[in-house]
């Protein structure tokens, strides 16, 4: 069961993480940045997790950010 104690910033940042796998980002801080997704990219996707996040009822309005590529 998942632990409801996480706060909805660290949701938002771990669904993040998850986007960037899915979607072949290099989020990983220890190694090469070859793959490494641009600061815009960064803020716009937290930005809508986050969002997603906090108001789930209405998450299909999160997919109507602009997130660069």
């Amino acid at each position: 069961m998942a632990d409801r104690n996480v706060s909805s910033q660290a949701a938002a940042l771990e669904l993040m993480y998850l986007i960037g796998w899915s979607e072949g980002k290099n989020l990983n801080v220890n190694g090469g940045n070859d793959r490494a997704p641009k600061r815009d990219w960064i803020i716009m996707t937290y930005a809508q997790c986050l969002f997603a996040v906090q108001d789930p009822g209405n998450a299909n309005l999160a997919l109507q950010f602009q997130i660069p590529e």
